[in-house]
């Protein structure tokens, strides 16, 4: 009689310990433990390959001395705290500069070990160097294109107005002498009357067209200049009642690319309120203040839900998603309130001076 099989036993899983020590020595993105006074407790693999060392040689050693002289010091003051507190710290961007003289950019994030018996840390970096300098490259990149459509928009603008806008004028006074010649024939003056208004249509619209281009007082005046007679212009053409103001700009011009964005993000939220909000009332505050420019507009008209309305992140509303990408490429920032009938307001921020991406 042939002896029975004996039940497979399944093997015992190891320790918890070994187990973490595994994903520990896994993980790709560099890893290091330390402990209260900042001191390694130990490394993966992925950090000394990062920083150029050994588990040997960055065990026992301070945290930043492992990484080959980095220096962070309101970072290795945050990391402290965490010991005293359940917070944990997330994306925080460090700056070192390598031996080459270029800039070497980490991201950090930490937390607490649980269970590790006493107080430790772990230590989690992300070498985003090449990510930021990719962002810096298509900034200059937008910019230097934003910065050749502002100059074909006042090229045309200026062919506009100086060529087209002239030979309207032509054409009025050779009307006007037309009607000296016709003299008292009523219907030879009916129709010089009639092209003399088609006429003054259109010079009225080529207007339009160049401010839609690139006004001329952008240039001139510039940014508070050309609000102002962009508010002076709805007030002339609409029902609406339009308020500006404008304070802290005795203190000279601002920067071309600073001074485009924020017209257009300015002439974007005008256009989109007379012809969407029904308003009767808008309000235009641009203030300069010792570091950013602040632009509001707000109106009373019907206002929208922002979570169901396109236009805001992830609604896909082109006219919106421009005025975010401008101001993102001068360092600023859009903010949208609004509510079903109780009207918009747009509030954008600027820095005087465009700062560069990252840290």
């Amino acid at each position: 009689m042939a002896p029975k099989k004996r039940a497979k036993v399944p093997s015992k899983p190891p320790p918890t310990s070994e187990r973490a020590d595994t994903i520990f020595e896994m993980v790709p993105a560099p890893l290091v433990v330390v402990d209260e006074a900042m001191v390694v407790q130990s490394v993966n693999p992925a950090f000394c390959h990062e920083f150029g060392t050994t588990p040997g040689r960055a065990t026992g050693t301070a945290l930043f001395t492992a990484m080959g002289g980095w220096s962070a010091p309101a970072l290795e003051h945050r990391l402290g705290t965490l010991f005293q507190s359940p917070e944990e710290v997330r994306g925080v961007q460090i700056q070192h500069e390598g031996s080459a003289g270029s800039a070497q950019l980490m991201q950090v994030s930490a937390s607490r070990l649980p269970m590790s018996g006493r107080p430790l840390l772990l230590v989690a970096f992300r070498n985003v160097t090449a990510q930021v300098e990719a962002d810096r490259l298509r900034r200059d990149v937008l910019l230097r294109m934003v910065d050749i459509e502002e100059k074909e928009r006042h090229r045309l603008a200026l062919e506009i107005h100086d060529e087209t806008g002239q030979q309207v004028t032509a054409f009025l006074l050779g009307l006007d002498a037309l009607r000296t010649i016709c003299g008292a024939d009523e219907r030879s003056l009916e129709i010089i009357q009639h092209l003399e208004t088609r006429a003054r249509e259109l010079a009225k619209d080529l207007v339009g067209v160049t401010l839609q281009l690139r006004p001329t007082a952008l240039d001139a005046q510039g940014l508070a200049g050309a609000l102002r007679d962009f508010a002076d212009s709805i007030l002339r053409d609409s029902s609406m009642e339009v308020d500006f103001v404008a304070t802290g700009w005795d203190q000279g011009r601002l920067a071309s690319q600073t001074e485009s964005a924020l017209y257009r993000v300015a002439q974007e939220a005008i256009v989109n309120v007379l012809k969407h909000a029904h308003a009767r009332r808008l309000s235009i505050v641009l203030e300069r203040g010792a570091e950013a420019v602040t632009l509001v507009i707000e109106d009373d008209g019907q206002g929208f839900d922002p979570q169901v309305v396109p236009g805001l992140p992830g609604n896909g509303h082109s006219g919106l998603t421009g005025m975010r990408e401008r101001l993102h490429l001068i360092g600023g920032s859009l903010t949208i309130e609004s509510s079903p009938g109780h009207g918009t307001t747009v509030l954008a921020r600027a820095p005087l001076s465009i700062r560069p991406l990252g840290p």
